[in-house]
């Protein structure tokens, strides 16, 4: 039996090499590297203290466009974001395949893996 390879994900080496290998019948299994970890970890320890400051900010505090400056009470943020996913939760056009829908969500979780979104580890080792 061959052992699957492992590419752990650290923000910076998602490669076309990497993608092209994602999209083989036996692609490799994605990870976290522990530097991209300790990364996600601070930005979202930082983003729940800018939520419990009270501090008007985007999107994390507030609504989003023409909201902006509409402050959310504290017991509605998580609904907040929730609802942005929803809102966003919307598809055209034909289904992506398995390799597309495998490509799109490793893009996706080696952008997060910077560590820039705020993002909870948990939430980026869902994708993974």
């Amino acid at each position: 039996m061959r052992m699957v390879a492992t590419l752990p994900l650290d923000g910076s080496n998602l490669s076309l090499d990497a993608v092209r290998r994602l999209m083989a019948a036996r692609p490799p299994r994605l990870g976290l590297a522990a530097t991209a970890r300790r990364r996600v970890d601070r930005a979202a320890a930082f983003v729940e203290e800018l939520a419990r400051s009270g501090k008007k900010v985007y999107g994390i505090t507030t609504g989003f466009g023409r909201l902006a400056d509409v402050p959310i009470d504290k017991d509605h943020l998580a609904g907040l974001q929730e609802r942005l996913i929803v809102s966003h939760a919307a598809g055209v056009g034909p289904r992506l395949t398995l390799e597309e829908t495998r490509i799109a969500i490793a893009v996706r979780a080696a952008t997060l893996a910077g560590g820039n979104s705020g993002v909870r580890a948990t939430t980026l080792k869902t994708l993974i």
